[in-house]
């Protein structure tokens, strides 16, 4: 079984990253996702905003090599976790075991403790061992991933030299209550244990005070084993996956914000 437990506190004295982003009627500032798109006043062109640096840039000024998967990209090519990340960056390769390399630089090894070339992190958090992919790697709730080329170690560790995979989840909305369900299932009647499974997602936005608010994801994921076990003894050939997501957010002024980040997730059994 695979637990990971991240509490992420964030006070910052500059304003929000999604500031520069245009708001829609009933959002305030710091409540937009950086997924979003802007349409500048002088060209009528739309910029896309990246935090590759930790801090909002438009990706034309930032000189980094990115690749930028927003939340609609996720949804329309069906990409639900770090595994299937490469259907929408090319540079990005996966192999077995949560490998991951860009542009063919990666660390290739059986041995999930060992630390990777290619870094994972999620809302600024890195994540130093790829046994986190799992659960963790599962897509929910997210505004968009980057997939930084070349060494990021300046910025996040020792372990991004090749390169670096950025989750950024939504923010809570300031004013609107909000939240959704989706559920999937599947049937696979021509494996021995018939293959059933079940994926669940639910999110749900709670304004707590005029200039706070509180956003709260979970999912749930379970699969029977698709091959039938025949030794001796027992065999855990199915998958779990749970994971929950509390965030915190508050605007105390234009240059001054709270942003808090509580994150579970739980793993258990092998995919096949």
């Amino acid at each position: 079984m695979r637990t990971q437990i991240t509490l992420l506190l964030l006070g910052c004295a500059t304003p929000a990253l999604a500031q520069a982003i245009e708001q829609t009627p009933g959002q305030q500032a710091g409540a937009v996702t950086t997924a979003q798109t802007i349409d500048t006043a002088n060209t009528g062109a739309a910029d896309i905003i990246v935090t590759a640096q930790r801090r909002a840039e438009r990706l034309q000024d930032v000189p980094v090599s990115v690749a930028v998967v927003n939340s609609e990209q996720l949804r329309s090519q069906g990409i639900t976790n770090l595994s299937q990340l490469n259907q929408a960056a090319p540079s990005l390769q996966v192999s077995g075991e949560n490998n991951f390399t860009i542009r063919g630089v990666g660390t290739l090894a059986f041995q999930q403790t060992l630390e990777s070339s290619v870094a994972i992190a999620q809302d600024e958090v890195n994540l130093a061992s790829s046994i986190l992919g799992g659960a963790v790697g599962t897509f929910y709730d997210v505004a968009q991933v980057e997939v930084l080329s070349g060494q990021q170690g300046l910025l996040f560790g020792k372990n991004a030299s090749a390169g670096l995979l950025n989750i950024i989840t939504r923010l809570p909305v300031l004013g609107e209550t909000s939240g959704h369900l989706k559920v999937e299932g599947v049937h696979r009647p021509s494996s021995p244990n018939n293959g059933l499974g079940v994926v669940g997602e639910a999110t749900i936005n709670l304004p707590v005070s005029d200039n706070s608010a509180l956003r709260i994801n979970t999912v749930f994921s379970s699969q029977d084993p698709v091959v039938k076990f025949v030794g001796s003894g027992t065999g855990d050939f199915g998958l779990t996956q749970f994971g929950v997501r509390v965030k915190y957010l508050a605007e105390f002024s234009d240059e001054l914000s709270l942003y808090v980040i509580g994150d579970y997730n739980q793993e258990k059994g092998v995919a096949n």
